[in-house]
């Protein structure tokens, strides 16, 4: 028997539907290189050549490739069946892999929940949370089968569809003397907390003092964003967030959001998965994000 290996015959099957090697890196995110080292060795393996190199026209399938691509795209759509069982709880339930950002999370997860509960009672949804570079990444490693978050960083075979966008404000607890309308010199001594470093809002607040001209004061930080509101509120430091995740704080008066120079623009969230991915299941799930978030709406949150 030869040996060759699944990641072999999948850039096979790519190159053979995308027409290049680099198309099918892309899709598999992984490098060009890599892939043409995958060919060469399942060559090697084969003791056949799969593709004739055309220059700028491409590859080409040579006829061992042609009499190898159905069944090597039979093996590939049975593993996918396949995983598609194991994705599948002991209860026999559907399960769905969602990274959430924080910002998701805390405004509209509850909801998104509930209603997949009442729309969808044969799917189990297993929830990760955290900021958008990780939910990225996680997603390039096939370890998320969908995501909301910040767009980008994805590789190619994610498909990212935009979804809402939402307003972003400095915020201050309503006790601390801070102008309504705040600059970079405002700041000065204040304490600030955002996000962890590797987050959009954490490089948000960076970018604004840069912008500003003023050197950024003590910058404190928290991986959660719950807390984080709650450090706020009590006037301990100051914070750029989405404004969706304090309205019932803006509402009570407990919480101050500022108009700032630079202006701060909204953020865009999108929601993320696999090209490929063909379960019927993962599309209803979308259609009951998207249906939630316009049903709860938003003062803060115009949908795409």
């Amino acid at each position: 028997m030869k040996h060759y290996t699944l990641a072999q015959l999948e850039a096979f099957a790519a190159i053979a539907r995308l027409g290049s090697f680099q198309a099918a890196a892309d899709s598999l995110g992984v490098t060009q290189p890599t892939v043409s080292l995958r060919m060469r060795d399942v060559e090697h393996a084969l003791g056949q050549r799969l593709f004739e190199r055309q220059g700028r026209g491409g590859p080409r399938l040579t006829p061992a490739g042609r009499s190898m691509l159905p069944q090597v795209e039979r093996v590939l759509a049975l593993l996918d069946a396949m995983d598609e069982q194991l994705e599948s709880g002991p209860s026999g339930r559907e399960v769905i892999r969602l990274g959430a950002s924080n910002t998701f999370a805390l405004a509209f997860l509850p909801s998104v929940l509930a209603q997949t509960e009442r729309r969808l009672p044969s799917l189990s949804v297993d929830v990760t949370i955290s900021d958008s570079n990780n939910l990225a990444a996680a997603m390039n490693a096939g370890n998320l089968d969908v995501a909301v978050l910040l767009a980008g960083n994805l590789r190619r075979g994610v498909h990212v569809e935009p979804l809402a966008t939402y307003d972003i404000a400095w915020l201050s607890a309503a006790s601390t003397q801070v102008p309504r309308h705040i600059r970079g010199s405002d700041l000065k001594g204040r304490r600030i907390i955002s996000l962890p470093m590797t987050s959009p809002l954490s490089r948000t607040i960076l970018d604004w003092f840069d912008a500003s001209g003023a050197t950024p004061p003590a910058h404190n930080t928290c991986n959660d964003m719950a807390t984080l509101i709650r450090l706020i509120a009590s006037g301990t430091a100051l914070s750029i967030l989405p404004l969706c995740v304090v309205e019932g704080d803006l509402r009570r008066g407990a919480i101050v959001a500022h108009s700032s120079e630079p202006r701060l623009e909204p953020y865009q969230i999108c929601i993320a998965y696999p090209t490929r991915s063909a379960r019927p299941i993962l599309q209803s799930f979308l259609d009951v994000i998207r249906r939630t978030m316009r049903d709860i709406g938003s003062a803060h949150v115009a949908m795409t």
